[in-house]
C-alpha cells in the first residue's frame, strides 16, 4: 500500500490510498475443477494451504494499512485490489474506521472485479470517509479487458 496526500482546488487535503494486498492464489477453473479431481484430498490441502498463507498475510497487512488510517491528520480514500470479498476480515477492517464502500452507497448489481473464473466475486474496491464525502455514482467497467481484473471508477463530493 502506499498513500499520497492531494491538495485539493477548495484548499482541503485528501490522503487517498492505493492498495493491492496478498492474493489468495485462486487460480482460474480450479474451484469447478475440485468437483472431477482424481485426488480431491491432496487438490483441497493444496488450496486450503493457499487460502489459509494469504489469509494470514492479508491480516498482516491490513493492520498496517488501518494504523495509517487512524493517524491520517486528513480525510482518506482507500482504493485497490483487495484479493478479497466484502465479507472478509480485510474489507471490514478497513470499514471500521469509519468509512463506507462507494460500491454499496452508489453501485449497481453485484459488482463482479474479478474476470478470469465464471463466478462473480468482487475483490476490488473503493472506501471513502463517511464523515467527508458523498458518493454519487460506482461502476465496474466491464468493458476493459487489460487485466485479470475489471477497473472500479467511482465519483465523489467532498462535504
Amino acid at each position: 500500500a502506499v498513500y499520497a496526500d492531494v491538495k485539493l482546488s477548495a484548499g482541503d487535503t485528501v490522503r487517498v490510498y492505493c492498495v493491492h494486498l496478498e492474493s489468495l492464489e485462486i487460480r482460474a477453473g480450479e474451484v469447478k475443477a475440485l468437483s472431477t479431481s482424481h485426488d480431491l484430498s491432496k487438490d483441497v490441502k493444496g488450496l486450503w494451504g493457499r487460502l489459509n498463507s494469504g489469509f494470514i498475510t492479508q491480516g498482516s497487512q491490513v493492520k498496517k494499512v488501518v494504523e495509517s488510517i487512524k493517524n491520517s491528520p486528513y480525510p482518506v480514500v482507500v482504493a485497490g485490489d483487495f484479493n478479497n470479498t466484502p465479507f472478509s476480515y480485510s474489507y471490514h477492517s478497513v470499514l471500521q474506521e469509519g468509512l463506507k464502500d462507494a460500491f454499496r452507497e452508489a453501485g449497481w448489481g453485484i459488482g463482479a472485479t474479478f474476470r478470469d473464473i465464471s463466478y462473480p466475486l468482487r475483490i476490488d474496491h473503493i472506501m471513502v470517509d463517511e464523515m467527508k464525502f458523498g458518493v454519487q455514482s460506482c461502476d465496474v467497467l466491464r468493458k476493459e479487458k487489460s487485466s485479470d481484473h475489471y477497473p472500479v471508477f467511482a465519483v465523489f463530493t467532498l462535504k
